[in-house]
């Protein structure tokens, strides 16, 4: 029997039958016990138990406690110190465990305000940030909230294969599967512009460039990425390149305008000249007149190129709307044909307007020739004026015209104002009209509308702001062709034709003319003639430039009068021109004795 089992024996004989002798044995089993090392948690569980087995007898455990105490305390004395060591490491060890739990607690929340900082700085972004996984189906496991801004759609919507791969348009998600697989193989970023398709069918282009994460140990973790809306960014970039494009027109209608409007020039000055010498009923005199017709015609052309590259001179005033159309009357009647009746109906009060007369002729002349287009077999072309009190706006003068003819479908009506959109066959139509007028009527603070019906017929109406001052006389009025009184005019033109048509209107306008082929001679006349009292230049000539001729004849004749004549955009005169005024090519006889005349009166 071991000293444990002894003891246990005891205790329980002193139970049965308190004694001193087997309070002894237990004593002397229990110190074996100690010795030994073992049971002790027992022993002491065994003394808790009998005494609770005692409690209804107060005399007994309290006989029992103090005859046992002498074996207990040395009995457990190496538990209670063991016990007391055990409490101050579970003290050492609660205090190291509230330290513990203060650094999770603050950094839980260093990590929850980095992550709210994070979220919000994401969420903050222009562009829509996705995670995915760093192969296989491009949808993301997270998408920033922004995509329903881009898309309409919300961002557990989006986060299906389905759906992420279905926003992208049909045209462009081959192409992105292909790039988005080879980014996969090289383990590279992934970098495309495509347009997505939202809600209501709106399109949308993006730039979506991913970089692939690795983890610590450099394996692919996953792909972050950013879906930029670049619509505004293409459209201004596509106005940019238009813009340019516009700007290349310019440069190649300034070219072309010099010498078209040259040829023009000579055409149109001996046509004039022939016309006007033969008499009223020969029949060669109506033909002079459709050459005429048909000059002048080519002038508004190239007019219509250089203003819509914005390249033309603009010499706004006061206009008389219903003046104007009534001037016009017969040159559009010859321009529709036969086939297409005209009808006009103007309000007496529809008034005045600030605007280039050239451009508002070529407004009008436009719209005919749309509209007889539309007629090829005969209608009916009406125009109209009215005025129409807008209020603290301002009253507008509305110029319409209608036509009878096939009207437009709705999708020709949206781009009808687009550059070189045209519904006529090739070499019927530029695609510049309806272009053309837009600008002009924007430039002069309009707007234009189209009322349109298949079938139906089309009616555009020009708005125009109302002024309340007088027209100011149309060009051609004034002096009449016999303007000049025997003054010397010195003409520098280099192109011989020009030069030879130009010296026949000023000797039959009563001026003696010198003519120059180029600025050098036209100096050396300058100082041998003194009796010289204007001189009329070309602006662009080889060698010298008429600005520069202008500017060192004063210097050889002081006061001289100069004026420059150019086929050319006005942007092409040196700055040292620009204190001489500009004639434009090609011009009438009327224009051109009413200049001269006003210069040497001034």
């Amino acid at each position: 029997m071991t000293a444990l089992e002894g003891y246990l024996d005891l205790v329980g004989r002193y139970l049965a039958d308190p004694g001193e002798t087997a309070l002894q044995g237990a004593y002397e089993l229990g110190r074996q016990a100690l010795a030994q090392g073992s049971g002790i948690l027992d022993m002491l569980s065994l003394h808790v138990r009998a005494l609770a087995q005692r409690l209804d007898d107060d005399e007994l455990a309290a006989d029992f406690l103090r005859r046992t105490r002498p074996l207990a305390s040395e009995l457990f004395a190496p538990f209670e110190l063991a016990f007391r060591g055990y409490r101050q490491a579970t003290d050492r060890l609660r205090a190291s465990a509230a330290e513990l739990e203060q650094r999770v607690a603050e950094r839980t929340e260093a990590l929850r305000a980095a992550e709210e900082r994070f979220r919000s700085l994401v969420e903050q972004m222009p562009g829509v940030t996705y995670l995915s996984a760093p192969s296989g189906p491009r949808a993301p496991s997270y998408v920033s909230p922004q995509i329903e801004r881009l898309v309409g759609l919300s961002a557990q919507a989006v986060a299906r294969p389905d759906v992420w791969d279905g926003l992208v348009h049909p045209e462009d998600r081959e192409r992105i599967r292909s790039a988005w697989a080879d980014a996969e193989r090289a383990a590279g970023p992934f970098s495309e512009q495509y347009r997505l398709v939202g809600e209501g069918g709106r399109v949308v282009w993006v730039e979506d460039q991913a970089a692939l994460l690795r983890d610590d140990s450099g394996r692919p973790a996953h792909r972050l990425g950013i879906l930029v809306d670049t619509s505004e960014r293409r459209a201004l970039e596509e106005s940019l390149r238009q813009s340019q494009k516009m700007e290349t027109i310019g440069q190649l209608a300034g070219g072309v305008a010099h010498d078209f409007n040259n040829l023009l020039s000579v055409i149109l000055t001996f046509s004039t000249i022939h016309a006007d010498a033969l008499p009223a009923d020969h029949p060669i005199r109506e033909d002079l007149r459709e050459i005429q017709l048909a000059g002048r015609r080519a002038a508004a052309l190239t007019r219509q190129l250089l203003a819509f590259s914005r390249k033309e001179r603009v010499a706004p005033r006061v206009v008389d709307v219903n003046a104007l159309l009534g001037d016009m009357a017969n040159l559009l009647r010859r321009l529709i044909g036969e086939h297409v009746a005209l009808e006009c109906a103007l309000a007496p009060d529809a008034g005045c307007v600030r605007i280039d007369p050239g451009h508002l002729e070529q407004v009008v002349m436009n719209l005919a020739v749309n509209g007889r287009d539309a007629m090829p077999d005969g209608g009916k072309l009406e125009i109209r004026t009215a005025r129409v009190r807008a209020g603290a706006g301002g009253d507008r003068v509305v110029l319409s015209v209608a036509d009878t003819g096939c009207g437009m479908s709705e999708e020709v009506k949206a781009k009808a104002f687009d550059p070189f959109f045209t519904t006529k066959e090739p070499g019927k139509g530029t695609g510049l009209g309806l272009a053309t007028c837009f600008g002009i009527v924007a430039q002069a603070g309009g707007r234009m509308e189209i009322e349109t019906e298949v079938g139906r017929g089309t009616k555009v109406h020009v708005l125009l702001p109302r002024v309340e001052e007088a027209a100011e006389p149309a060009r051609g009025q004034g002096p009449g062709p016999a303007s000049g009184r025997g003054e010397t005019v010195l003409l520098v033109e280099d192109d011989p034709s020009v030069r030879d048509a130009t010296s026949r209107l000023l000797d039959r306008l009563g001026y003696r003319v010198l003519a120059a082929a180029e600025g050098a001679g036209a100096l050396r006349i300058l100082e041998a003639r003194s009796d010289i009292r204007l001189m009329l230049t070309d602006v662009l000539m080889p060698g010298m430039t008429g600005a520069m001729l202008a500017e060192r004849a004063r210097l050889v004749r002081p006061g001289l009068k100069v004026l420059l004549a150019s086929g050319h955009a006005e942007s092409v005169i040196a700055p040292g021109g620009s204190g001489s005024p500009i004639l434009a090519k090609p011009y009438t006889i009327d224009e051109l004795a009413r200049r001269l005349r006003a210069l040497l009166d001034g």
